[in-house]
């Protein structure tokens, strides 16, 4: 039982099962299921709190004709999203299964590999239309009107039709250069809301080895690998946003994205008092689209920033492989050396303009900083008593 807020009382039964079977010595099928449930914070259940956050927007071309001789006014800026407290958010409730194997053909090698199907039913989140909202909002700027606050009150008038709890807070002053023109939208207030449900889906596999090369010698070997097939949010108006192999859901994460693919290989050689290690890290390309922001498209036409023709051309960012090098050097039980290289092969980060978070704009740090630091080295001294 959980309470979550002083009008609130919840009861939740969260069962989970494991099971694990064995046929022959070499491998074993393993399986679980569970089940979750989480109460709204009081941030999210309180109509008194906020919570703020900046997500960057480009506005679109009739936004940039209507304001031709102001070219900062138009350019990439960061829309506030003033996220309040809902009194009438439910709890929300999740389901997860995974199966998998476990192969060990030999002592010194096994393998796995494992499914994994996630259902987050009735997931609070916050303002899951903030960028339908903000579409809404520009939609009106071809339109020709008396004032700069007669234009702002039309796009707020589309942007509140979005849902309930939608409004304009904060409207940038008026265009000294287009008086009458739709000034722009500084911040929006943006309820938390249950949406439909969230799935993800995925596959994780592992290999290790462990293997005696001579007497005090050895080789040890880890591969860690995941593949995110799905991850959905089904909203209560019936669409998907679908957030798999692209920068979304950028509300959430400012753009950090959701790579397919990931994984990372480290290979050891080990003495009694001396380590050699190589860890090759591993994301995979995305595409610079996200559903969250007002489309559903996840294309290239979708792309959240267009080259100077309007193309896409940067709308694929390329994968990202580099290597991290360690060694230590152990003198006795108290003392050890250890040295460490950073990106050893100074493999640059993918180009990326990153209109979601201005503060990097060319590149996209969740993933990628390795390569804006570039080659970096490190070593000391540990010491034990």
């Amino acid at each position: 039982m959980a309470r979550s807020e002083r009008r609130h009382l919840a009861r939740a039964f969260t069962p989970k099962i494991s099971a694990k079977f064995t046929p022959i010595p070499e491998i074993s099928f393993r399986g679980s299921y569970s089940e979750g449930f989480r109460t709204p914070t009081f941030a999210e259940i309180d109509p008194r709190s906020s919570f703020s956050g900046f997500v960057g927007y480009t506005p679109n071309a009739d936004f940039r004709a209507a304001h031709p001789n102001n070219a900062g006014y138009t350019a990439n800026y960061s829309v506030g999203r003033g996220y309040v407290g809902n009194p009438n958010i439910q709890p929300e409730t999740s389901r997860s299964f995974t199966v998998g194997a476990i192969v060990q053909p030999a002592p010194w090698f096994s393998f796995t590999a494992d499914y994994f199907n996630v259902k987050k039913s009735g997931l609070i989140t916050a303002g899951s239309l903030a960028g339908e909202a903000i579409n809404a909002y520009y939609s009106v700027a071809n339109q020709t009107f008396a004032s700069a606050a007669a234009a702002s009150a039309a796009g707020c008038a589309k942007l509140a039709a979005v849902g309930a709890g939608y409004s304009c807070n904060v409207i940038d002053g008026a265009d000294p250069f287009a008086l009458n023109a739709l000034p722009r939208l500084l911040v929006l207030n943006a309820p938390y809301v249950n949406v439909n449900y969230d799935v993800t889906t995925g596959v994780q596999f592992t290999a290790n080895v462990q293997a005696p090369i001579s007497e005090g010698l050895r080789f040890e070997s880890r591969l860690d690998l995941q593949g995110t097939l799905k991850f959905d949010r089904h909203l209560d108006n019936g669409s998907v946003q679908r957030f798999a192999g692209s920068v979304g859901p950028a509300d959430l994460s400012s753009g950090g994205g959701t790579p397919k693919w990931r994984g990372n290989w480290q290979n050891t050689i080990l003495t009694e008092n001396f380590s050699l290690s190589a860890t090759t890290y591993f994301v995979g390309a995305m595409r610079a689209v996200a559903t969250d922001q007002g489309s559903l498209d996840t294309s290239c036409n979708a792309s959240v920033y267009k080259d100077a023709q309007g193309g896409n051309s940067f709308c694929r960012i390329r994968r990202f492989i580099y290597t991290d090098i360690n060694a230590t050097i152990k003198v006795n039980e108290q003392f050890s050396f250890f040295g460490f290289v950073g990106n050893v092969t100074n493999t640059r980060a993918p180009f990326y303009p990153n209109t979601f978070y201005t503060t990097q704009p060319n590149y996209l740090a969740s993933w990628h900083l390795p390569g804006l630091i570039g080659r970096s080295f490190r070593a000391g001294a540990n010491f034990k008593f």
